[in-house]
């Protein structure tokens, strides 16, 4: 091989090289992140029923004792549940599609937060910490206040979100989340917490300072609370108490796979 040879060679395999690397590159800018439903659907909202009044009767000069066991809905969190289809799709910036895939039994995230200025590409999402506080983080105490929580409510976000690891780790954009995040299991159709069944999972954005309420998917789905197959259940708070009847708007993003 002449030396004029091995010069070209080369030139080529350098600049197969960089173009190479520009596409991992590009592959790493346009990495999949969450993002807002194609559609979303409200088909019903339904809370619990009051229930009648018991009696006792009176009469005077007694004194009667009494066991008294009663229910009351929580005025601090909203629950969601449904099932999710979707497509995973290769498309250019202009919304041109070169292929896609329909997806029979998704599975992914559905996320839920009040703000709307979520940016899952930035590396900002992780989990939330009930212990930091400053920097305008928005911290326990101060999250538990603006719902009218006092720090002993047994509906309280720490009471219901407790810190685990029984989750598999999963990918928030670029962001892993393998450590133990604030998480719930919601009950299944034997009215069960399932470590495996309807996880949620507590996070937050330091950039917006904003909570994000995390579901798992199930994938083909998993029979939820009243005996039907849900894809995904879900609680997020809000502040019903005291007379507090305006409703908090949620903004909900899904990721597929």
């Amino acid at each position: 091989m002449t030396a004029e040879l091995k010069k070209k060679r080369l030139q080529a395999n350098f600049a197969i090289a960089i173009v190479v690397a520009f596409l991992l590159l590009l592959g790493i800018a346009f990495a999949a992140v969450p993002e807002g439903p194609q559609t979303i659907t409200v088909l019903n909202s339904t809370a619990k029923t009051p229930a009648s009044a018991a009696s006792v009767d009176a009469i005077g000069g007694n004194i009667t004792s009494l066991n008294i066991d009663g229910t009351s809905s929580t005025q601090t969190w909203q629950g969601y549940v449904g099932n999710i289809s979707g497509t995973l799709t290769l498309d250019d910036s202009a919304g041109f599609t070169l292929y896609n895939w329909t997806l029979a039994n998704p599975e992914g995230e559905i996320y839920a937060s009040n703000s709307s200025q979520i940016d899952f590409s930035d590396g900002n999402v992780e989990c939330y910490n009930y212990t930091r506080t400053g920097g305008g983080y928005l911290d326990l105490a101060a999250y538990e206040a603006s719902l009218g929580l006092a720090g002993d409510d047994v509906d309280g976000i720490n009471e219901t979100f407790i810190l685990g690891e029984t989750y598999s780790p999963f990918y928030v954009g670029e962001a892993l989340i393998n450590k133990a995040c604030p998480e719930v299991q919601l009950f299944n159709a034997a009215g069960e917490k399932n470590p495996d069944d309807f996880q949620e999972v507590l996070l937050y954005d330091t950039a917006a300072n904003a909570i994000i309420f995390t579901a798992l998917i199930e994938e083909g789905g998993t029979l939820g609370y009243n005996t039907q197959r849900w894809d995904f259940q879900m609680i997020v708070a809000e502040n019903g108490r005291s007379g507090d009847r305006d409703p908090t708007t949620y903004y909900f993003f899904v990721e597929l796979e």
